[in-house]
Parts: C-alpha cells; sequence; structure tokens
C-alpha cells in the first residue's frame, strides 16, 4: 500500500476542493447576494456556506485517516462523497442558474476570468 502516494494525492484532491469552496464563498455568493438582496444568513448562500463548513471538515477527517488500519476513513469517504453529490445538485440546479440570470453576457465574460485566475 503506497500511504505517501495516498497522502499526497488526497492533498491534491482537497487543495482543489478547497479552491472550489473558497471561490464560491468570496465570488459568486457576494455577488448573488447583492443582486438578489439577500444576505449571507439567509437563502440558498446560507445553506451552501453551511454545507462548506461540513465538507472542509470531512476532507479534514478523511486526510488524518490515510494509513490508520483502524480507521473509518471509508465510511467518513462516503459520507464526503454523498454530501459532495447532494451539494453539488443544489449549485447546478439552483444556484448557478440563477446567477447565469442575474448577470449580463458581459459579467458572466468578467466572472469566469475571475475564477479562472482566482488562487
Amino acid at each position: 500500500m503506497d500511504i505517501d502516494g495516498a497522502i499526497a494525492a488526497w492533498a491534491d484532491y482537497s487543495h482543489g476542493l478547497q479552491r472550489h469552496i473558497r471561490f464560491e464563498e468570496e465570488l459568486l455568493f457576494p455577488l448573488f447576494e447583492e443582486r438578489t438582496g439577500l444576505g449571507p444568513g439567509a437563502g440558498p448562500t446560507a445553506v451552501m456556506r453551511e454545507e462548506h463548513a461540513e465538507i472542509r471538515q470531512l476532507l479534514t477527517r478523511v486526510g488524518d485517516e490515510i494509513g490508520n488500519p483502524g480507521a473509518e476513513a471509508e465510511a467518513l469517504r462516503r459520507r464526503l462523497s454523498y454530501t459532495l453529490a447532494e451539494h453539488n445538485g443544489k449549485e447546478e440546479e439552483i444556484l448557478y442558474p440563477a446567477i447565469d440570470d442575474l448577470l449580463s453576457p458581459a459579467e458572466s465574460d468578467d466572472l469566469v476570468w475571475k475564477i479562472q485566475s482566482f488562487r
């Protein structure tokens, strides 16, 4: 078993997912809240932030369990997978289409550029 490889792969995965969460919380959510008048404690972005907190916790817990033979890594991984599937469905079906409807084509292009250059 390649524990070092598994740790490195998980770190890459976690870093990418954390980046995705950050650009949503720093770019998308504030834009949505500004355009709709819904604050960070209300509406779909409030739910998304709660789910992001759970996802971050699960990412850390799974990463901490890699290489521990007595760990519950598989159960945690399944929980993370389920949480991500539910979360992504809400993004794809609710949040992203709503943002698309709120932006002009030029604003959409600008947002895509900001997301692509987000670090």
